[in-house]
């Protein structure tokens, strides 16, 4: 009878333990998964601030990049667009942090009209604020990031490349800057990424005639008539080295445009329906210029 109530004891102990090996293995994996526990985890670590992280995923990099980033590194990355006053508000936040304040008294009021995504799928941010005029909420977000996604591999001409090696989810068009030092920003197109191929060939999706190039500034304008579009491209390299982009000149869907640029790591990709638009709307301020790009990319 002792043996039997031993082995009925010892049996009880062992499924107990397994339960709670098994309830925290499925407990580790979904911080692993769920992206603000894992920004969390970040903040922990590397004593980033949220926002930081928050502004980072913005600006095209994985959590898994930025984990093995420095601090210095951080910073010379957000900062290195900002202006002086919003270096200003950037240095500030930093500083109120450093003291101890909490990271929800440094946020920004989201500007009136905006909606909230909670989660932006692959790698896309959490708690992103939108432009009214792009319709994008936890409802659209999914059919929006697929849209990019078929535009990314349209531009790189590359139908096999997924998440993360073609990122395609960040700084979707109307998203708000929303960080410090980004407060005034909305942006006006789609950021997209060949991680593969640092230099990789950008392609164009639409046929139409130059409106605006600079090899300088590393842009072109392509206008469609029958669309009544002008699609901009930012950060490219070798924009107009062949002379094939000079202005008036006639570009046919899928010619090549040039090479996305390793200082920006991402090619930019925003549409204007200003008839034949010879300017490059930047973003810097809460007006959208731009429309949606999805449909004229993928």
């Amino acid at each position: 009878m002792k043996r039997k109530i031993a082995t009925m004891i010892i049996s009880i102990i062992m499924v107990l333990c397994s339960m709670t090996f098994a309830y925290a293995t499925d407990e580790s994996a979904q911080k692993l998964t769920d992206p603000k526990a894992i920004e969390k985890n970040i903040s922990e670590q590397k004593h980033f601030a949220l926002f930081q992280i928050d502004a980072l995923v913005d600006k095209g990099y994985t959590y898994d990049e930025i984990s093995k980033m420095t601090l210095d590194q951080a910073n010379s990355i957000l900062t290195k667009e900002l202006n002086a006053e919003e270096l200003a508000r950037y240095n500030t936040a930093i500083t109120a942090i450093k003291n101890g304040a909490s990271p929800d008294s440094i946020l920004s009021t989201p500007p009136s009209g905006y909606t909230c995504v909670a989660s932006v799928p692959d790698g896309g941010g959490t708690d992103e604020w939108f432009h009214p005029n792009v319709n994008t909420t936890d409802s659209t977000i999914s059919g929006i990031v697929s849209d990019a996604k078929a535009g990314a591999r349209k531009i790189f001409k590359n139908s096999t490349l997924n998440y993360p090696n073609i990122q395609y989810s960040y700084y979707l068009c109307g998203e708000w800057g929303e960080d410090p030092g980004y407060e005034n920003w909305c942006h006006e197109g789609v950021d997209l990424k060949n991680a593969v191929s640092p230099t990789a060939a950008a392609y164009s999706p639409i046929s139409g005639v130059v409106s605006l190039s600079s090899t300088s500034g590393k842009y072109v304008n392509i206008y469609n008539s029958s669309l009544q579009i002008t699609m901009n491209f930012q950060h490219l390299n070798n924009i107009d080295g062949t002379g094939a982009l000079l202005e008036g000149k006639s570009v046919s869907s899928g010619q090549y445009l040039g090479n996305q640029n390793t200082s920006d790591g991402h090619v930019h990709v925003q549409v204007c329906s200003h008839p034949n638009c010879q300017s490059v709307h930047s973003g810097r301020d809460l007006t959208l210029n731009c429309i949606k790009p999805y449909q004229y990319i993928k």
